[in-house]
């Protein structure tokens, strides 16, 4: 899901609460979100939630303008 602002854009995981980050623009919010995935792994692993890294696909199913 897609979050758009007037300065920046948010790309949030909805099977994944929490994972989201923002970027000037949808493909940069994205690759944020890809970057961050590491670093969110470690915390649902934390959480006992197995985390599929490396595994996912990304659907474009929302744009919410902010």
């Amino acid at each position: 899901m897609f979050e758009i602002g007037s300065k920046r854009t948010f790309a949030s995981a909805i099977d994944w609460p929490g994972w989201c980050r923002a970027g000037k623009g949808q493909e940069l919010a994205l690759q944020a979100l890809i970057d961050y995935a590491p670093r969110y792994a470690v915390v649902a692993k934390t959480a006992g939630v197995p985390f599929p890294l490396g595994r996912w696909s990304f659907d474009d199913v929302d744009h919410l303008r902010g």
